[in-house]
């Protein structure tokens, strides 16, 4: 009997000190709020283009045939009436490169390489 009538009076402590405590709470005052400043800050940088040299890179890639099958591909996806998006282009591109390029799958060339 001795331990439940212990327990009950530490809880019953613990719950007056609990008030206590949320009565003084409550008679403190909100923090008022700080100043709100908004700064925009504009900064103007001028970059400007670097030529950069890369004859490897270049000697792997047919610019005049990457420049005929890009021409291709627009007609393509213009005859189609599809709405030009990255992912409509890339998917496009992908399929008609599947497929021999773009000026194979448009009827221009036989997909031999040259006309």
């Amino acid at each position: 009997m001795t331990d439940r009538r212990l327990a009950l009076g530490v809880l019953g402590l613990l719950l007056f000190g609990w008030a206590l405590v949320a009565a003084a709470e409550a008679r403190l005052e909100p923090p008022k709020p700080a100043l709100v400043r908004t700064e925009v800050l504009v900064r103007t940088v001028v970059v400007e283009p670097v030529e950069v040299e890369t004859p490897i890179a270049d000697g792997l890639v047919d610019w005049v045939e990457l420049e005929r099958q890009t021409d291709c591909l627009w007609e393509f996806l213009q005859a189609a009436g599809v709405e030009l998006t990255f992912e409509v282009v890339v998917a496009a591109g992908t399929w008609t490169d599947a497929l021999g390029g773009a000026c194979r799958v448009i009827g221009v060339d036989d997909g031999l390489g040259d006309e």
